[in-house]
């Protein structure tokens, strides 16, 4: 699935192609779907730690991968778009961190206020 005015590519597809979790079976081929729709599909993506794959000249997309709950979540940036390594991570990294956020808490949703003032903290 394209990410809006990105040029992230985001696919979830099963872990092993032998076992389609349940979870897969009500995606189809081409939907439009927002984060939120992505929830009961991979509950576990929140608490799952991602791998960073730099562009190399035989495969020119950078990579971030995620296993969890039987799927394997991809994100793609071609090294079109960014040629540097630690800035297309940095990219892919946030874009997963902001597609989690809304899949959590879409747009509109109650989000208590403590948790929402600690996640707004400034770091450092």
């Amino acid at each position: 699935m394209k990410i809006a005015d990105s040029p992230v590519l985001f696919t979830v597809q099963a872990a092993d192609p032998m076992i389609l979790p349940e979870s897969l079976f009500a995606l189809k081929e081409g939907d439009c779907l927002s984060p939120s729709d992505l929830e009961p599909v991979v509950p576990g993506l929140a608490d799952t730690p991602s791998s960073f794959g730099p562009a190399t000249a035989a495969n020119p997309l950078h990579t971030l991968t995620a296993l969890t709950d039987g799927i394997l979540v991809v994100l793609e940036l071609a090294q079109e778009a960014e040629r540097d390594s630690a800035r297309a991570e940095t990219k892919l990294r946030g874009t997963l961190a902001r597609f989690i956020v809304t899949m959590l808490w879409p747009p509109g949703s109650e989000v208590d206020e403590a948790e929402h003032a600690l996640a707004s903290r400034p770091f450092g």
